[in-house]
């Protein structure tokens, strides 16, 4: 009965890590700035999107799916 207990308490502590606290880095997601960010992300990613389909080649498609991740990376960046 011990292992039974044991094991149901490991349980509750893993799930109970996995609970969302709150933490300043959450809470930046929720700031207007950062909802303006995510705004400038998706009309990047849109405009890579309709590059990428006027010119539907391999090579290109790579090339602007790369550059158009570091951009978003470099927007979203927690340090500015």
């Amino acid at each position: 009965m011990s292992d039974r207990s044991s094991s149901m308490q490991q349980l509750v502590n893993w799930c109970w890590h996995l609970i969302p606290r709150s933490n300043p880095y959450h809470q930046r997601r929720l700031t207007h700035r950062y909802c303006q960010k995510k705004q400038k992300v998706k009309r990047l990613w849109i405009g890579a999107g309709v590059i990428i389909l006027l010119n539907p080649t391999p090579p290109v498609a790579i090339v602007v799916a790369l550059f158009t991740t570091f951009l978003a990376f470099s927007i979203l960046d927690e340090t500015s």
